[in-house]
This record gives structure tokens, C-alpha cells and sequence, in this order.
């Protein structure tokens, strides 16, 4: 089988969006409704990359990368790199119109905000909700919650989420490995609203993962 060798890399862009909640640190006193703040932490687990190639059957997958490897994305800054996932991974000559990210439904995460003027609220490991927080504090302690709505890019099978992206998501998609051919794959997550808080009557009720709209660019090397 001929092979050819692709780089694959996880960065973080932080960026805002029209289309997100307001930010928490705006709110006044007595505030009902949902708003975002940043994570410090947000620690998901990667456990493959995969392929289709185009002219295969539907859900039909070459598997490029397979092993769990963690990632605190809210770690680095704005266009930062977090971390490689695989480097040199092999991939048949062909054509390919889908890249999918398969990623455990299990995250660990820690936030917290001040909630504007009197209304601060904080991740707590003996709070309420998927996302545990209680009101009283914006100081956050590190909780695990579990991924149930990842959004319309993905579908949720048993303990892993697939992020699935094709040509209206991707630029560069489909692409066509050749011989000497090299690519660069990064996925980007937003970190600006990566927690949305539930406030009613000024007291934070609720909390969950924000739309951290992760995106996928393609660059050859």
C-alpha cells in the first residue's frame, strides 16, 4: 500500500461572536437570563482522527490516529498552540471529503465570573447541574461533566462525540493525497464564552459548556 506522511496539530483561537450570550461581567443586580464568561480549564480527552474517503460508504472511516491524549485547551492564549496530537501519522493515496475528530464525552473544567457588580458564580465540586456551580463566589474549583449536546457537526456514540467536518466547514476539504504530499490539520476551539452561566434573580442557578465552536483549517507543509 502506498502511504504518505501528515502532521496533525490541536491550537486554540480565541475569538467573540455576535451570536453568543452576553458577557457575565456586564450583568446588574438582580439579572435573570444566560450569559458567558472564559474557562481557566477545560480538559477533554482526544481518542482519534479518521478519514472518509470520498466514494465510501456513509459513517465509513480510515482511522489515521487512535489513543487518548488530554488537552487543557483553556491553557494557552489567544492563536496558541496546546498541543500535538500525532505527528507523522500514514494515510493511503486518495481522495478524502471528511475529517472527523472523535473525542470523549467526559471533560473536566474550571470558571468562574464575577457576574457583574453582585452576582459572582463559580464552578463547585458540591453545586448543582452537569456543570456544578454555586452563586457566592468567582472563585472555580475544578469539576467533571459529561457532553451531551455537542451541537450539529456531531453525534453523540456511547462515551465518545464526533466532530464531523466536510467541505462547507473546512476550506480545504476534500483533499487529495499524492506521493511527497504534507498537511497540516489544526482545530480551533473558542475560549471567549467557553462557560455560559443560568442566572434568576441574581443568583446563579445552573451552568454549561459554552459554544466554543470548534473550527478546522487545512495547510500543506
Amino acid at each position: 500500500m502506498n502511504l504518505t506522511k501528515k502532521l496533525l496539530f490541536i491550537s486554540l483561537l480565541s475569538y467573540s461572536s455576535s451570536s453568543i450570550a452576553a458577557s457575565c461581567t456586564a450583568n446588574g443586580a438582580g439579572f435573570t437570563g444566560t450569559c458567558t464568561d472564559t474557562l481557566e480549564e477545560y480538559n477533554v480527552t482526544m481518542k482519534s482522527v479518521r478519514l472518509h474517503q470520498s466514494g465510501a460508504a456513509t459513517n465509513s472511516f480510515i482511522t489515521i490516529a487512535e489513543k487518548d491524549s488530554t488537552f487543557d485547551i483553556a491553557s494557552a492564549g489567544a492563536n496558541s498552540n496546546v498541543g500535538d496530537y500525532v505527528s507523522n501519522a500514514t494515510v493511503p493515496f486518495g481522495t478524502y471529503d471528511q475529517l472527523v475528530f472523535v473525542i470523549d464525552t467526559g471533560y473536566t473544567l474550571k470558571g468562574g465570573t464575577t457576574g457583574g457588580s453582585s452576582n459572582p458564580c463559580a464552578t463547585d465540586t458540591g453545586g448543582s447541574g452537569n456543570v456544578k456551580v454555586t452563586s457566592g463566589s468567582s472563585t472555580g474549583a475544578v469539576v467533571s461533566a459529561t457532553e451531551s449536546n455537542p451541537g450539529g457537526l456531531s453525534y453523540i456514540d456511547g462515551t465518545s462525540f464526533f466532530i464531523v467536518l466536510d467541505s462547507n466547514d473546512v476550506a480545504g476539504l476534500p483533499i487529495t493525497v499524492e506521493p511527497g504530499d504534507g498537511f497540516n490539520f489544526s482545530i480551533e476551539f473558542n475560549m471567549s464564552a467557553g462557560i455560559r452561566y443560568t442566572y434568576a434573580g441574581g443568583s446563579c442557578t445552573g451552568a454549561d459548556l459554552g459554544d466554543i465552536n470548534p473550527t478546522m483549517n487545512i495547510s500543506n507543509i
